[in-house]
């Protein structure tokens, strides 16, 4: 944690007596030029969120936990509105801002988030807020060294704070607050608590990014979400009204730079050609120019290079025929002329490993092809794409600057054989939500069996924050690799069983899959409800539950009992409802058929 800066009056108390009017100016003039590195108007547009926050339970979903208050930064930006991060209003109750120099805090409301790209939007109702205040504009994509200021609210103290660095780093990485891996900018300068949502400026005072996470295990590393992110976000819901996500392709890939996989799928090899011509053998070299000068028709070298001329009028007639000079390296010795021709047209591109069935991208890709470039840009072995100048980036940044429902051309490998496609990109649905913000998880209690969505922050509850170390394999492995096979697909978890005479033996089982009832595969909590339900007139109701087939375990009750001890049950435990609100209107509602609504992205899948 940084440290209160102490007051200068101790230092000043040292100083020698002798201080000529010259120094005292000349560091008043200093002190100016500093403070006014950043405007005013700047300083009085970045503004404080307090936000109160109440957060549920997912160990017992029908609790929330006790409220809580965070502070973090925002900026004024086009149309009234103040930009911030998403993680600092998450589980919002009430949202208020202050600004720099007044002691007033407004009320505010979340009009738009993203929690994918952990962005924001406030909206403030009082007019007299805004008296004052202008909006900063967007800059442009900083380049390395480039000089930036962040400025903000850390913890340490409560009016506003400004922080130097430079741009140290700029490629894909994982937002810390939604596991999403999409552009971001590494700068050496200090990003603490509270600073997130805080403007990154440029040396021309211009927003080049929003503050949002920081590095752990190492001192002044932090992190920016760049324009073209931030861009993404306001002109989504310029386009759409609202934000509807980043987008992906739905496939598994992997890497091509084994040479032997390269082989395996029929890429066309590197090719480095080896072409002389000697001076001792011009009678052989004439006999076979003309054989030469027709191959080299066909390989797009230029004929008449194959001839007698000399090493210099060579490379001019090459460089005249319109080659690229960096494919040819040229060596003269005393016995003969030769160059190097390096084809750089070889196949390169990442191979699918697996394509998700829910997609669109189903109907034209197969596992075992390679995607070799997108919208006409070449992807490279390593899965890269030329980024700007010498950088490059995951290919999937060009995905990630795409919305939900436009179409990319891809070049896809087959067999030896380029195909042109076209696809609709899409934000895919998850089989196991990496978050969960602002919405309450769903529960199901049926006698005293208490069931549950799988969920991240239902592993981060029964699991710590170290859940991927602790959590059982069976429940690790969906989270981590699972796909949606049919929509509103759910892995249902057994979270606990309530102590009851219908449950008598079961009490011990817990945090384990539901994988079938009554020999029916379990794929929704929805499902295993309308299961229930339509079951009332059975005697048993037997529940196949474990975290993998050879440890798979019975639970079988009384249906009569189990439905009777329902309502003790929740009276025992102070349980409210047997069911979540959105079970119970979907129930009122006739249980029609449903399309899970799934926004969670986590993993870095194309």
């Amino acid at each position: 944690s940084s440290s209160s800066s102490s007051s200068s009056s101790s230092s000043s108390s040292s100083s020698s007596p002798t201080t000529t009017t010259t120094s005292v100016f000349a560091a008043a003039a200093a002190a100016s030029s500093r403070r006014l590195a950043v405007s005013p108007s700047v300083l009085k547009s970045v503004v404080k969120v307090f936000c109160t926050d109440v957060k549920p339970n997912f160990a017992l979903p029908w609790q929330m936990e006790q409220q809580g208050s965070s502070f973090s930064s925002g900026f004024v930006i086009s149309g009234n509105r103040i930009l911030t991060n998403a993680h600092g209003v998450a589980w919002h109750n009430v949202v208020r801002v202050r600004k720099h120099g007044d002691s007033r805090k407004y009320v505010a409301t979340v009009e738009h988030v993203a929690h994918e790209c952990d962005l924001a939007i406030l909206k403030v109702e009082d007019s007299q807020f805004w008296s004052g205040l202008e909006a900063l504009s967007l800059g442009t994509l900083p380049e390395l060294q480039d000089k930036i200021k962040v400025v903000g609210y850390p913890q340490g103290g409560d009016r506003i704070s400004i922080t130097q660095g430079i741009v140290s780093r700029v490629e894909m990485g994982s937002y810390s607050h939604s596991g999403e891996y999409l552009l971001m900018i590494q700068i050496d300068a200090a990003i603490n608590s509270g600073n997130s949502g805080g403007p990154a400026l440029d040396s021309e005072g211009r927003v080049a990014g929003v503050a949002f996470q920081a590095l752990d295990e190492a001192e002044n590393i932090g992190y920016i979400i760049p324009v073209p992110i931030i861009d993404h976000f306001l002109t989504d819901i310029k386009l759409h009204g609202n934000y509807t996500g980043f987008c992906r392709l739905g496939v598994s890939w992997q890497t091509t730079e084994n040479e032997a996989m390269r082989q395996y799928l029929q890429l066309k090899a590197f090719n480095d050609e080896i072409h002389a011509f000697s001076d001792d053998d011009k009678e052989e070299e004439e006999e076979v120019d003309d054989k030469k000068g027709e191959e080299a028709i066909g390989k797009g070298d230029d004929p008449d290079y194959y001839s007698d001329d000399s090493y210099e009028d060579s490379h001019e007639l090459l460089m005249a025929s319109g080659e690229e000079e960096d494919n040819y390296e040229f060596d003269d010795d005393d016995d003969a002329h030769r160059f190097h021709y390096y084809d750089t047209s070889d196949d390169t591109g990442v191979l699918v490993t697996h394509v998700e069935p829910k997609m669109p991208t189903a109907k034209v890709l197969k596992a075992g092809d390679v995607i070799a470039a997108l919208d006409g840009i070449p992807i490279a072995s390593d899965g890269t794409v030329p980024f700007r100048g010498e950088e490059r980036v995951l290919f999937s940044h060009i995905l990630r600057s795409k919305y939900p429902g436009d179409l990319a051309n891809m070049t896809i490998i087959r067999h030896g054989q380029r195909l042109e496609e076209t696809v609709q990109l899409m934000s895919p649905p998850q089989l196991v939500p990496w978050y969960m913000y602002d919405r309450n998880p769903s529960y199901l209690l049926y006698s005293g069996l208490v069931f549950t969505p799988l969920s991240v922050p239902y592993l981060m509850a029964e699991f710590g924050h170290r859940w991927q170390r602790y959590a059982p394999v069976g429940l690790l492995e969906p989270a981590m690799y699972g796909i949606v096979n049919e929509d509103g697909e759910e892995v249902v978890v057994l979270t606990q069983v309530l102590a009851s005479d219908a449950t008598t033996g079961y009490e011990d089982i817990n945090n384990v899959r539901v994988m079938k009832m009554n020999g029916i595969a379990v794929t929704s909590l929805r499902q295993l409800l309308r299961l229930l339900t339509e079951n009332k007139d059975d005697p048993f109701v037997c529940f196949e539950v474990g975290n993998s087939p050879t440890t798979a375990m019975q639970i079988i009750l009384n249906t009569e009992e189990a439905e009777a001890e329902t309502g003790e049950i929740l009276a025992q435990n102070k349980i409210p409802e047997r069911m979540s609100v959105d079970l119970k209107r979907w129930l009122e509602d006739g249980m029609p058929e449903f399309v899970l609504q799934n926004d969670d992205h986590h993993d870095h899948r194309a």
